[in-house]
């Protein structure tokens, strides 16, 4: 049974990877995954990811992806975010 840090760990290698293609695909995997939500470390993985590829706008998009999920976003978003732009 998969858990949210197994998919976090993924997501993870794919930013580090700069693979935001696949970093996005993973992530909406994972909120299609029955009893299983992102948490702050899935949306700072894939914003990461989406930075470290170029696309950053889509990066930022994440932090109204996190609001309209229930998360609110905190530091380690905000941190990618500011490091990739």
């Amino acid at each position: 049974v998969a858990r949210v840090n197994d998919f976090n760990i993924v997501l993870a290698a794919y930013a580090h990877a700069r693979d935001g293609d696949a970093a996005s695909d993973l992530f909406d995997q994972l909120c299609e995954e029955p009893g299983i939500s992102p948490d702050q470390y899935s949306f700072s993985s894939l914003a990461n990811a989406l930075c470290r590829s170029d696309r950053l706008e889509e990066a930022c998009d994440v932090l109204e992806r996190m609001r309209q999920m229930g998360t609110v976003p905190g530091t380690v978003v905000y941190n990618v975010l500011l490091n990739g732009t």
